[in-house]
């Protein structure tokens, strides 16, 4: 008897795996923007997941982004005129 439950398991786990798989492999219609969208969505997420992982097995790669934004963050300062864009200022020398 326990022969059968298990051929019975074995068959239906079978039949299950074949319905799912035709079930994935029918082509989806979408539309060009559909599509467009879900590129997007996917690229973005995967350059920040990557980013993410490089920046654990690198370390260096998290210093160069941290000095990069401040950087950028100090040359926004010089653009709005709120940091110091003499160097004088800087030294002590009015």
């Amino acid at each position: 008897m326990k022969d059968w439950i298990g051929f019975g398991f074995i068959i239906l786990l079978l039949v299950f795996a074949y319905v799912g798989l035709r079930a994935l492999s029918k082509k989806k219609v979408r539309t060009e923007e559909e599509f467009e969208k879900g590129a997007a969505v996917g690229s973005t997420l995967g350059a920040t997941f990557m980013s993410a992982i490089n920046g654990l097995f690198d370390p260096s790669v998290k210093k160069g982004e941290k000095a990069v934004s401040e950087i950028k963050q100090g040359a926004r300062r010089k653009k709005r005129g709120d940091g110091n864009a003499n160097t004088d200022d800087i030294r002590g020398d009015k």
